[in-house]
């Protein structure tokens, strides 16, 4: 499983990403992986565990790499941190915890009663990727206008300089630190420049 994992994020997952953007695909990944989940409780025949584990690791592989993401583009980068750290704990505690419980659940409720409860798991957590995907998209149309009026105002200030008659200096920590306070990336700020014909030397 772990190696179709592997495979899946190789050849598949960048394509993918491209194509649906995080959100979707992990949504998608959560379906697949109820899917493949409940296909394998239900198994009664190698067919269908064989379908079951061919779904669980697609699913595994579209979700984790992207909710990671989401949540990156989300919390700040001050406490990325934290929350990441936070995200392992609890995938390191279920790890531990839930096949103690899955081996209990087979022995008195029966074998695929696990993997139907997994299942049902998965399916909840679809409405929070809803509730992120608009809260990310959100922050993304800030942080744009956020950026296009912080780009009009270097711009303007550029013309005010004398730019482009004459090379302009403005103070490179400052312009990180206001940038900063604005939650942008004056990287980001510098490349867009570039792409308007204002180049820049550090």
């Amino acid at each position: 499983l772990g190696g179709m994992g592997v495979v899946v994020r190789s050849l598949l997952l960048g394509r993918m990403v491209d194509r649906m953007g995080e959100a979707r695909l992990s949504r998608l990944g959560i379906v697949i992986l109820a899917l493949g989940l409940a296909s394998t409780g239900l198994a009664t025949g190698y067919p269908m565990l064989a379908a079951g584990f061919t779904l669980m690791p697609i699913g595994t592989a579209f979700i984790f790499p992207c909710v990671t993401g989401l949540l990156s583009t989300v919390v700040s980068s001050n406490e990325r941190g934290l929350y990441m750290g936070v995200q392992h704990t609890f995938g390191g505690v279920s790890r531990v915890a839930f096949p103690i419980l899955a081996g209990f659940l087979m022995d008195h409720a029966g074998v695929g009663v696990p993997f139907w409860l997994s299942a049902i798991l998965v399916l909840v957590t679809l409405p929070l990727t809803a509730t992120l995907a608009e809260y990310v998209l959100d922050k993304n149309r800030t942080t744009g206008d956020a950026l296009e009026r912080f780009v009009a105002s270097i711009a303007t200030n550029l013309q005010k300089n004398g730019f482009p008659s004459r090379s302009v200096a403005f103070s490179l920590e400052r312009m990180y630190e206001s940038a900063a306070a604005k939650g942008l990336s004056f990287n980001k700020v510098l490349e867009v420049l570039a792409e308007r014909g204002v180049a820049h030397e550090k």
